[in-house]
């Protein structure tokens, strides 16, 4: 009997929000709809790490990403291990 295992990995994501307030204070309005996305609770805007990757815009503060760096932060989830039975196929003898 074979088994199949499959270990995977997750991240998860904490923003703070008395930091994304500061970055918020300090960001047109634009830069920051492209950094976070207000829901209940703020989230990370799509494409926000190329965003953080490429030249900022002129009007950005200095020290955004040291700021973002301080509200947002990532960690590392627990390994997940599934076990399956794999199907056993049993070669064909030639002849």
């Amino acid at each position: 009997m074979l088994y199949k295992f499959t270990v995977t990995r997750g991240l998860t994501t904490e923003i703070k929000d008395s930091e994304v307030e500061r970055i918020r204070q300090v960001c047109p309005g634009i830069l920051f709809d492209r950094l976070f996305r207000t829901v209940t609770k703020l989230k990370l805007a799509e494409g926000v790490t190329m965003v953080l990757a490429s030249r900022l815009p002129a009007d950005a503060p200095r020290n955004l990403r040291l700021m973002f760096s301080r509200a947002v932060e990532t960690k590392e989830t627990a390994p997940r291990l599934r076990i399956e039975k794999a199907e056993c196929s049993m070669p064909t003898a030639v002849s």
